[in-house]
């Protein structure tokens, strides 16, 4: 008898508790119709393509923050194929004047960045109007970053030649001068947490004791080793890797980069570093002729050892 009047009730409470959460959804799903219409609407303007158009269409606090070919040059680099919404279940209720929106992308295959990104969709009322104020991508912070479309991508072919080659003539200035202050102060925050100026400058001291022209690599293209690779990491920020050598005479000029991406100014920062004194044994032994075939003098003994190998057999025709 107990059974069968502890069942009603228990059906009773499961009822009434599924109504009250179906009643929630329903809830949010109509407060939030407005700002979830103009965030679809925005990702679809440049999923399409539109992009001067889903930049017009944004907050005026993003346009203060980030010029239109700023924003174009971010989304064109990211080139999003597809994307997703927050299932509207799992919104968050306006807060006022703002709302966030959570989602996923699939960007263009850049490197060995994963197709998906997580992506946050800020938006802020203007005129009674809900407009986009923010887009940004995985562990980037809205309060750091600001209004704005921000996205850690690693940089074009182009743009990462200049900034290795730009990293390594700032480097040779520094230590031509015998100070490496100005060289530290354009680091990332996250190098100068770990290392101090004075160590880097006893781990350089032989650039600064035995100078060496540097400055010959501003005509000179990097050689990579490899492709870039890029680490996202929720606690450390984004960080890529990219390392390779300047074809420098007599010797290469080998380098091992790591860029860390600063939330602040949006840009990427060196964060740790290492540039050898020019060498040819830190070259694998491909790269290591690859770079003698460009030298005057082609000798086979400044990339290996012919008295002490007796596994390489070169074939001469």
């Amino acid at each position: 008898m107990r059974k069968r009047r502890v069942w009603p009730i228990i059906s009773g409470l499961l009822i009434f508790a599924s109504a009250c959460t179906g009643g929630m959804f329903l809830y949010v799903a109509n407060q939030t119709a407005d700002s979830a219409s103009a965030a679809e609407s925005f990702l679809y303007l440049v999923n399409s393509g539109e992009l001067e158009s889903a930049y017009t269409s944004t907050h005026p606090s993003f346009q203060g923050s980030q010029t239109e070919d700023e924003f174009l040059q971010q989304m064109k680099l990211m080139d999003m194929r597809l994307y997703a919404l927050e299932p509207w279940r799992d919104r968050r209720m306006e807060r006022g004047w703002e709302v966030e929106y959570r989602g996923v992308l699939h960007q263009r295959n850049w490197y060995n960045d994963p197709l998906e990104l997580d992506f946050r969709l800020g938006l802020r009322k203007d005129n009674g109007e809900w407009k986009v104020e923010y887009f940004n991508g995985p562990y980037r912070i809205p309060f750091e970053t600001g209004p704005g479309a921000w996205f850690s991508r690693i940089p074009s072919t182009q743009e990462l030649e200049n900034l290795v080659r730009d990293t390594v003539l700032e480097f040779d200035r520094a230590a031509t001068s015998g100070d490496l202050t100005e060289f530290y102060e354009e680091t990332s925050t996250a190098l100068k947490i770990h290392v101090s100026q004075i160590q880097i400058e006893l781990a350089y001291e032989r650039f600064i004791n035995e100078p060496i022209d540097l400055s010959v690599v501003a005509s000179m293209d990097p050689v990579f080793d490899g492709l870039p690779m890029i680490d996202r990491d929720r606690r450390g920020g984004d960080v890529f890797v990219v390392s390779g050598y300047f074809p420098m005479e007599p010797s290469p000029l080998p380098f091992v980069l790591r860029y860390h991406s600063s939330s602040v100014d949006k840009r990427w920062r060196l964060y740790k570093f290492l540039i050898q004194y020019p060498t040819t044994d830190e070259l694998t032994m491909q790269h290591c002729l690859k770079w003698l075939r460009t030298q005057k003098v082609k000798d086979i003994n400044q990339c290996y050892d012919a008295e002490k190998s007796e596994d390489l057999q070169l074939n001469i025709r």
